[in-house]
């Protein structure tokens, strides 16, 4: 056994107390050696105490804490990882391997080598701990992001790392957060240059196609009483000059209008720009935007009227079975939309489509300031006529000229023409002029009194000063912050109830899945099980018959025949199980004590001679109120898979305890456990471990409790062996 290394202190005390001794001795006080070793035999046992349940508390501790904990003991290359590591994969706890090697083949390929290095590093003393952010492998087959952190805690007597402990914890939706915060700044910061829309356009585009890595990106701009395709990637050029124009067309070419004279807009894309969506529609958001994983489906499951109008299906009929349309706003107008399409199915979620919608909703935000910069220029021909605010300042910040309506500018500044600006602008002005960089502009806002405004900088290198343009943008505010607070609340809304349904979901799919093939294992089960009867029964009948012609001096045909009459009575057995399977029996319900039933079941069981069957019942005794037959049935079941995973020779526990709401059965075993590649299906129909199983007696062990509205589940002993655990609801 590996010792761990004494620390300076403990040194200290020890040598302390061999000198008390070694004095003792000199002075040839014997009684003396015997009480001080009798005190050191005391406190080592207290040490040893305290270590135990530091170990105990440290186990303890693992187990409860939200945090995936592992201990890794190094010598031997064994891992204890806590539940938490299971769940965080997507898994129960008696489901993973905690192995290390399990671990390693769950490690990202392209994030091994270096978190392998780290780790190695560390245990060659060039790291004091390590600490890493990968990827792991979930039971779904996709990848969560953890943080993982380890340091050694043990050392050999000659300075080898023993054990080493850390923890994982899972940074997924901080990653998320990471790269999409990454990409709304990308976006922001392009949408500020002042460079050509169409080339500002594509680097947007291209930044979602390579976030998202969908197949298209395209964007539709208003343009006239149309929005074609302004920019794209990923169409075909076939699908493009099919599916450019929305707008409806007569026999004639003419656009066909409505009673309001708005151009009629075909397909999901109409809907979108028109804003006719139906929030309460799942493919439907709150922020107007569609969205479908499997267009296929929706075509199918819905109607015209459900999806607003007619739709071409175009998209379908291209294979793209995720699409997203999300619009694109100035101010409150729909002027374009963001439209990705992949032949994927599955490749949205609602957080990702309301990413899409605030990218969206910059994207109309820069085209707004691009027109307001427009018309701002177009009216600083003539600047006295603007009603909003125009001011002129020189490099060193002194107010040239301003508009009559610049001056509540002014007056909020408390500054008059010819005299300085506010240090902030002055800053920013001379700050501008000597970047001298062309096309350059600046947008800051400013707050006077209860009213924003949006202030252009544009510097005019050449003479030395800058031009301010202002407009009041205090509704868009109000507009823009009650749309947000509204968006949070939805977002948090709708993620709860995402979790719930999902986890409800997911458990209603299990359950699905095991009780169809159930009933559809009983029902072909239960006219097999008649028609295999009969000739059973002529097979027995003959065998007796020729039993009693045989003479004494035949033995070999009677040992024959003994083998006919116990793989008759087996099949017979087989059957009967079947058409309980099939057909089970109402439950008639008494209180019974759990005790009795136990005895019984033992007293009638086969090939227990060297098994000790041993209860430990809390209350006891512990009555329970079931039906005694079928509870009889289901541990004569557990306890005959018991007897026989332990070869005739073991023990056999039965334990039970109570709350408040639920009776707890636990059958354990000595035996070798359950086999992993099955555990998982022990209670599904036809799988057996045995060479000789039907596979249906944990069938109907699983059919009784769920009769008796409770659970049952299999898992492995820590100390060895198999345990069978059943919850009753308490009656």
């Amino acid at each position: 056994m590996t010792q761990r290394k004494p620390t300076y202190e403990q040194l200290e005390a020890r040598l302390a107390e061999f000198e008390e001794i070694t004095t003792v001795l000199r002075n040839g006080e014997a009684d003396a050696v015997i009480g001080k070793s009798d005190v050191l035999l005391l406190r080592l046992r207290k040490v040893e105490q305290k270590l135990r349940e530091s170990e105990k508390k440290f186990r303890f501790a693992m187990e409860a804490t939200n945090d995936a904990l592992w201990d890794w003991n190094i010598e031997t290359n064994q891992t204890y990882r806590n539940p938490r590591h299971a769940t965080m994969l997507g898994y129960e706890p008696h489901e993973l391997n905690a192995s290390q090697d399990e671990w390693d083949k769950r490690i990202h390929p392209d994030d091994k080598r270096l978190l392998l290095e780290l780790v190695d590093e560390h245990l060659t003393g060039k790291r004091d701990f390590f600490t890493h952010e990968y990827r792991l492998r979930t039971k779904s087959g996709d990848y969560i992001w953890v943080l993982g952190r380890g340091k050694i805690v043990e050392y050999s007597d000659d300075g080898a790392p023993v054990r080493m402990i850390g923890t994982n914890i899972d940074i997924t939706e901080r990653k998320k957060t990471e790269n999409s915060r990454e990409l709304v700044t990308r976006i922001l910061q392009y949408s500020s240059e002042l460079g050509e829309w169409i080339s500002i356009i594509r680097k947007v585009l291209k930044s979602i196609q390579e976030y998202s890595e969908l197949e298209v990106a395209a964007l539709r701009l208003r343009e006239g009483d149309d929005y074609p395709y302004f920019v794209q990637y990923g169409f075909s050029d076939e699908f493009v000059q099919a599916e450019n124009y929305l707008c409806e067309r007569n026999k004639a070419g003419d656009i066909v209008r409505d009673y309001a004279g708005n151009p009629v807009l075909d397909c999901m894309c109409g809907n979108i720009i028109r804003g006719r969506t139906d929030p309460k529609l799942p493919f439907f958001t709150q922020g107007g935007s569609f969205w479908s994983n499997c267009t296929t489906e929706l075509l199918a499951n819905t109607t015209e009227k459900e999806r607003q109008s007619r739709t071409r299906n175009r998209c379908n009929g291209e294979g793209y079975e995720s699409v997203a349309l999300i619009p694109i706003r100035a101010g409150v107008e729909i002027i374009g939309l963001l439209q990705l399409n992949d032949r994927r199915k599955n490749c949205f979620s609602l957080e990702l489509i309301r990413l899409f919608e605030g990218i969206a909703m910059s994207i109309g935000s820069a085209l707004e300031r691009r027109k307001a910069l427009e018309e701002v220029l177009a009216l600083s021909k003539f600047p006295s006529e603007n009603p909003s605010p125009i001011l002129r300042i020189a490099e060193d910040g002194e107010i040239l000229y301003s508009n009559k309506a610049g001056l509540e500018l002014l007056a909020h500044w408390n500054a008059k023409i010819g005299e300085k600006a506010p240090e902030k602008w002055r800053c920013l002005i001379k700050k501008m002029l000597e970047s001298a960089k062309p096309g350059l502009q600046e947008e800051e806002e400013e707050e006077v009194k209860d009213k924003i405004f949006s202030v252009v900088i544009l510097p005019v290198v050449e003479s030395g000063y800058v031009n301010l343009y202002a407009r009041d943008i205090t509704e868009r505010r109000k507009a823009e912050a009650e749309a947000r607070d509204a968006q949070q609340e939805l977002i948090e809304q709708q993620r709860h109830e995402k979790e719930n349904v999902e986890a409800e979901l997911a458990k209603l799919r299990d359950e699905l899945v095991k009780t169809t093939r159930l009933a559809a294992i009983g029902q072909v089960s239960a006219s097999i099980a008649h028609d295999l009867r009969n000739p059973l029964g002529s097979v027995r009948n003959a065998s007796y018959f020729l039993r009693r012609r045989l003479s004494k001096d035949e033995p070999k045909a009677s040992e024959h025949l003994k083998i006919i009459d116990q793989e008759v009575a087996r099949a017979d057995q087989i059957i009967t199980n079947l058409l309980e399977m099939a057909r089970p029996k109402a439950s008639h319900k008494q209180v019974v004590d759990l005790a009795e039933i136990v005895e019984q079941v033992f007293g009638q069981a086969k090939g227990i001679e060297g098994v000790r069957c041993r209860t430990s019942l809390v209350p006891d005794p512990f009555m329970v109120k079931t039906d005694p037959n079928q509870l009889r049935q289901a541990i004569s079941n557990i306890m005959s898979n018991a007897v026989h995973a332990m070869k005739g020779h073991g023990e056999f526990l039965v334990e039970a305890t109570r709350d408040s709401d639920y009776d707890t059965l636990v059958f354990q075993d000595t035996g070798p456990g359950f086999d992993p590649e099955v555990r998982d299906r022990l209670f599904e129909p036809l799988i057996t471990t045995k060479a000789s199983g039907t596979g249906l007696g944990l069938t109907i062990c699983r059919q009784i409790v769920e009769k008796h509205d409770g659970t049952i589940h299999a898992e492995d002993c820590k100390g060895g062996g198999a345990v069978i655990r059943i919850r009753l609801p308490r009656q």
